[in-house]
């Protein structure tokens, strides 16, 4: 499967993780089906081709038991567990195997997550999630296959995961800053769309070629929404998949 069949799954995956995690953060509500965002190739942000792929490495702490979280930082390929000074404690990209990541985060927040299984849907496969606090991991039940299909994805619909951990992206927004702050950061790219009558606002940051195919680049973002687009960001995902259609 190539091409526009592997760009639509992937996408379709990634729209079921974005439901997943928005039936969570509004209020536990699961009756009423959020309506995803659908950027153009150019409603994210600028573009930079790692030359070291950062999302194809993890550098787990060598003692939690040393150095206790005090923060989780999303990026657009990987994300990190960072101490007070703001170094990384265990870093995963987001193709590395979920297992690894699960282990890390569980080891570092001090807590066991809620796991929860998401049923296959027509067209998406079944996907666990695993819950800590305002903070969660999606693996999806699909073969990775780089850059078409990552092993897994997070989400922040709190500014916390755990008190006095806090969540954010590299560049230092989280939930519950005012969307129109990101919106004005240069390397922010928007778009407002219309859902039942209301404005919602999707954000793209950090834009990441992560390969090419036929001519096209296949980026990754962070991605923030915000609904109604007047409220503050209500969540932060990664990966966003731009793959130019």
């Amino acid at each position: 499967m190539r091409d526009g069949e592997v760009v639509r799954a992937t996408k379709m995956l990634m729209a079921a993780v974005i439901a997943a995690a928005v039936a969570v953060a509004v209020s536990g509500c699961v009756d009423g089906a959020p309506v995803q965002p659908t950027p153009s190739p150019s409603a994210d942000a600028a573009t930079s081709t790692p030359s070291a792929d950062p999302a194809t490495s993890s550098t787990p702490s060598a003692d939690p038991a040393v150095s206790r979280a005090a923060g989780i930082v999303i990026g657009a390929t990987s994300f990190s567990i960072v101490d007070e000074e703001g170094a990384a404690l265990a870093s995963f990209g987001y193709f590395d195997p979920a297992a690894s990541a699960i282990d890390a985060v569980t080891a570092q927040l001090g807590i066991e997550p809620t796991v929860e299984e998401i049923p296959a849907g027509m067209e998406t496969p079944p996907i666990t999630r695993y819950i800590w606090g305002g903070f969660r991991l999606f693996d999806a039940e699909v073969p990775t296959e780089k850059p078409w299909q990552y092993d897994f994805s997070v989400s922040a619909t709190e500014p916390e995961a755990v008190p006095g951990v806090g969540v954010s992206t590299t560049d230092g927004f989280a939930v519950g800053d005012l969307g129109a702050d990101v919106e004005s950061f240069p390397s922010a790219s928007a778009q407002r769309y219309d859902a039942d009558g209301r404005e919602v606002l999707f954000i793209g940051l950090e834009e990441t070629v992560i390969g090419s195919e036929n001519g096209m680049d296949l980026s990754y973002s962070i991605g923030l929404t915000s609904d109604p687009s007047s409220e503050p960001i209500e969540q932060i995902f990664a990966p966003y998949p731009n793959f130019g259609v």
